[in-house]
């Protein structure tokens, strides 16, 4: 009789290490999934926290699926296991990793061990992985291997409910300039055309991407001037008033920057700072993560020519898209950008401290969103 599928549960940075090859291979084509991002997550965001990593393993020893959790214990939520990369970092497209065609497998065997946790006291501490509810943050809405782990959750007896996410936004990028344009809008077309024709052609403005370690620092720096002084100046507080936003931001780009797969820019009109922009190219896809503008010189419209710059960029290197990711600002329709529909998803176990967990999140969710003035849809999975 052949062996079964195995979970083994990982529980510190020492165990992962030996893994890290194959995760980063099952991984491949998401930055977000990478353990250049996780582990950076882990070791400035990670503290007061607890490991769970859970690796499923074939009959052959081989690794064929990784859920890259943690457990976070909160007074109202009680037990909660959440993707590593979760919260302020806004980690877009969370999910399983899963070997091509046995991701059916991988999550039932995890769906059996997520039940057998809480109601099995002879699991190998058992005790002290017991969970509450499952909070999964931007998932993609039509994620097979999320979908069907929620599904195998809920005949289980869990209750399981989403709420809308902001989209993704990716633009695919053709072989061209004027073939990338001419889908486009006239509008936005003759804009485009202008700024080209009037910054970029001109020479008045330029793109520098960090090639060296010193050009790493000295730009992510100017990134996040550009971003908090431009927030100070809407009266917000901004992502990097957070020293350890910084810090993980950095070690992130360094760990990219190492492997050849960040791309870090910054824009100059007629010799002034004008823009910063930070990103990681995976799969010949460019995951735009995080920008700043000089909110002074907004009248020349400076992110409108970083993001020709861009998109000039990804032209020259053959890429396959630029991924704007997580946010419905008006411009990435303009320039093309095709909706990726997300939402987060709250798995409870069914009981009647389960339902008032459920109910307190819900409420909680929607009164975030509701000071922030946006809708929100709720669904009962």
């Amino acid at each position: 009789m052949p062996k079964q599928l195995q979970v083994r549960v990982l529980r510190s940075l020492q165990e992962i290490e030996p893994i890290q090859h194959r995760w980063d291979n099952l991984a491949a084509g998401n930055p977000f999934l990478k353990t250049n991002w996780l582990l950076a997550w882990w070791k400035h965001f990670g503290h007061q926290c607890r490991l769970l990593i859970l690796v499923v393993v074939d009959e052959n020893e081989e690794i064929i699926g990784i859920a890259p959790w943690f457990i976070e214990r909160n007074l109202v939520c009680g037990r909660v296991i959440k993707f590593l990369g979760s919260g302020r970092v806004c980690s877009d497209y969370q999910t399983i990793l899963c070997a091509n065609n046995r991701y059916v497998e991988v999550v039932n065997e995890l769906a059996r061990w997520l039940v057998r946790s809480n109601c099995d006291p002879k699991l190998e501490h058992a005790a002290s992985e017991r969970w509450d509810s499952l909070d999964f943050e931007w998932i993609q809405a039509d994620d097979p291997i999320i979908n069907r782990l929620i599904e195998n959750l809920r005949e289980n007896g869990c209750l399981a409910v989403s709420c809308s996410e902001p989209n993704c936004w990716r633009i695919p990028i053709a072989d061209s300039w004027i073939r990338q344009i001419a889908p486009l809008k006239k509008s936005y077309r003759q804009k485009l055309r202008m700024l080209k024709r009037r910054y970029v052609d001109s020479g008045r403005a330029v793109i520098r991407f960090a090639e060296t370690e010193s050009d790493v620092d000295e730009t992510i720096d100017h990134l996040i001037q550009l971003h908090q002084r431009r927030q100070e100046s809407k009266g917000e507080v901004g992502c990097f008033e957070h020293v350890n936003f910084q810090d993980f931001l950095k070690d992130t780009a360094d760990r990219f920057w190492r492997q050849g797969k960040l791309v870090l820019a910054e824009t100059r009109i007629d010799g002034l700072l004008a823009a910063a922009s930070i990103g990681f190219v995976e799969d010949n896809v460019h995951f735009v993560y995080q920008c700043g503008m000089n909110h002074k010189m907004h009248k020349l419209q400076p992110g409108w020519i970083m993001n020709a710059f861009l998109i000039q960029h990804g032209i020259q290197n053959g890429l396959n898209s630029i991924d704007y990711l997580r946010g419905d600002e008006p411009y990435k329709r303009y320039l093309g950008g095709v909706p990726v529909q997300g939402h987060r998803i709250k798995v409870t176990v069914n009981s009647t401290f389960g339902k008032i967990r459920n109910a307190l999140w819900l409420g909680g969710v929607a009164g975030v969103f509701k000071s922030a003035s946006k809708d929100i849809t709720v669904t009962e999975l």
